[in-house]
């Protein structure tokens, strides 16, 4: 829970600055995807730009906003909940779940399930049921394996040029 407090405290601190467009945590484990340290650690990325996979979200998010009136990724998340067939984890405020779009042989996200814009904007409700669901989600990866498993996770949420972004929903992939 603190971690997802500092991450959107780092994101408030950092989106302040005018020369930085977007801010990007991420954590990684496991040598298999190039970690060299034996733990779980992360980093925060802070770019001049909104760099290429966030801008093509933020181009799909606002397109869909446009047309509907909510995000494309509330969307998902509810029709998720309906259908009940892919969740890992529901808590209080928040869902993880197998996307039905995912890339990946092992994939989930996870995500408040009311829209916030950024990691600066979850209630601290929000930040305990993210602590939770996240710790369940990699608890599980855990034991499908019965060992560590490697991960790369990474938090997309809203550019910080102080415009509100009702169209974005933070949220981790990996």
């Amino acid at each position: 829970e603190l971690l997802i407090e500092v991450w959107g405290e780092r994101t408030q601190v950092l989106g302040a600055n005018d020369e930085i467009e977007y801010v990007l945590p991420f954590e990684n484990r496991g040598a298999e995807v190039g970690v060299t340290l034996h733990h779980p650690h992360g980093q925060i990325y802070a770019y001049p730009v909104v760099p290429p996979v966030p801008a093509r979200m933020q181009g799909a998010a606002s397109g869909y906003y446009a047309e509907n009136g909510r995000g494309v990724l509330e969307t998902l998340i509810a029709d998720e909940l309906r259908v009940d067939e892919r969740i890992v984890y529901r808590g209080e405020a928040v869902v993880a779940f197998v996307p039905v779009c995912a890339r990946y042989p092992y994939e989930v996200w996870i995500a408040p399930i009311e829209p916030v814009a950024r990691l600066s904007e979850l209630s601290a409700v929000q930040r305990r049921d993210l602590a939770r669901g996240l710790k369940t989600v990699l608890l599980k990866y855990d034991g499908l394996w019965k060992r560590p498993f490697p991960y790369l996770m990474a938090w997309y949420q809203a550019p910080t040029d102080g415009r509100a972004h009702p169209e974005w929903h933070v949220h981790a992939e990996f």
